[in-house]
């Protein structure tokens, strides 16, 4: 399959590319590279396909573990933003906590977040991956485009013609404008901007966390990103980001 990148997309200066094809994954792969001590900050994993835009970036957190998973929902709000500067006006993505982006009510794809096993929570990890997965066009081994109803894809959403090099591009520049803004403001500004675009706060909604269900009223994130629900007894609970997380390069 012709992936369209004649050549490679230009990052920011402070990002260094590094093209993967084929398997494993961008995020596999610079996962398992860090693990490793193979990677360093500023790598930047990505793949070159017209289908699943993959990339996936390396950073030396010099914060506690909680506050380092703060990178998850800091790079949702850079996806949202370098996807609203290039989708039309009219269609816009949505964040399903912990870690999907929605589109008419159904996951495009999802940020991932990996860090040293066996690292606590007051720890500083000595490596943080987080990683962007989204889907750009369906399996053309699909027989029923459109069966899962959870699940789609930019071309079946109407935004087909958006160029998976320029929306990469973007996805860099964007995660790299919002890493700065947490370094110098805080979380304040990833979670209001996070919260402005949450599916579902306010309402009732069903949640799978560590194997079990959970329902309530979704009332905010807390300050470390994690959900706070209200249960139907009134009580208020708060589900972990961090046991979303992947564990070392395995």
């Amino acid at each position: 399959m012709d992936d369209g990148f004649s050549t490679d997309p230009v990052f920011p200066p402070l990002l260094n590319g590094i093209r993967v094809k084929g398997h494993p994954r961008p995020f596999d792969l610079a996962r398992r590279n860090a693990a490793a001590g193979k990677a360093q900050a500023g790598d930047f994993y990505w793949g070159p396909s017209k289908r699943n835009l993959e990339c996936a970036l390396v950073l030396e957190p010099e914060t506690h573990t909680i506050q380092s998973l703060q990178m998850l929902p800091t790079a949702m709000v850079a996806f949202g933003d370098s996807f609203g500067a290039l989708a039309p006006p009219e269609i816009g993505v949505f964040y399903r906590w912990p870690q999907s982006f929605v589109l008419n009510d159904a996951i495009i794809g999802l940020a991932q977040v990996a860090l040293p096993a066996g690292v606590g929570d007051d720890d500083i990890p000595d490596w943080l991956v987080v990683g962007i997965q989204i889907a750009l066009r369906g399996n053309p081994n699909d027989m029923n485009p459109g069966e899962n109803l959870d699940q789609t894809n930019l071309f079946e959403e109407g935004v087909g013609d958006l160029s998976p090099k320029r929306l990469l591009e973007s996805v860099s520049r964007h995660l790299l404008v919002w890493i700065h803004t947490w370094n110098d403001e805080g979380f304040r500004p990833v979670h209001e901007n996070w919260v402005g675009r949450a599916e579902g706060r306010g309402e009732e909604i069903s949640v799978q966390h560590d194997g079990h269900t959970y329902q309530g009223t979704f009332l905010n994130l807390d300050d470390d990103g994690n959900l706070l629900l209200k249960t139907s007894a009134g009580k208020t609970i708060s589900l972990r980001v961090r046991d979303f997380a992947v564990a070392g390069g395995e």
